[in-house]
């Protein structure tokens, strides 16, 4: 069983399919029973690995060097983005964020917090950083939710802060 992969695997298309069979069985089907129930087997398996073959930015084919991401922030101002520690969810296609349907469903939109002023942030990092079961997890549950997940928020180039329009979603 592979239990440990790194983002030089992600060149290795045989090797990348072998692991996410063994992630799917060790995250979905310990026991032999799916944890979720609201996927079968083949379902997860096929949409992971549909994942793996695409394209960057909605799948982990071609990742780019440096590979740039973007994070929407939700603050009173500018001044307030803790530049330090960003957060680990970030995007490979800013144009995600004029999305309604993306932004209602990653809770930007109708979510629990209040809409300050939305901050675009774009940030350069390595594929090193990408935590791929993290990522694989998150494209098994949210098919339409194309996030890539950071192991170290605390060590990204920032390129852009951009404030955005109250209703930019909507251009």
């Amino acid at each position: 069983m592979i239990t440990k992969f790194t983002t030089f695997d992600l060149t290795d298309q045989h090797y990348l399919m072998r692991y996410v069979e063994d992630f799917i069985y060790r995250v979905y089907y310990p026991d032999g029973t799916s944890n979720q129930g609201l996927y079968t087997y083949s379902e997860i398996k096929n949409r992971v690995k549909r994942f793996c073959r695409t394209n960057f930015p909605k799948g982990l084919k071609n990742i780019p060097t440096p590979l740039k991401l973007y994070r929407l922030l939700n603050v009173e101002n500018e001044k307030d983005i803790n530049r330090g520690n960003l957060g680990n969810h970030f995007v490979g296609n800013k144009r995600m964020f004029y999305d309604e349907e993306f932004l209602e469903s990653a809770s930007i939109l109708h979510g629990n917090d209040p809409i300050k002023k939305f901050y675009l942030v774009t940030v350069e990092t390595t594929a090193d950083n990408l935590d791929i079961d993290q990522i694989l997890g998150n494209r098994a549950e949210y098919p339409l939710e194309y996030e890539f997940t950071l192991i170290d928020d605390t060590n990204l180039k920032i390129i852009n802060i951009e404030e955005l329009d109250e209703y930019f979603y909507l251009e």
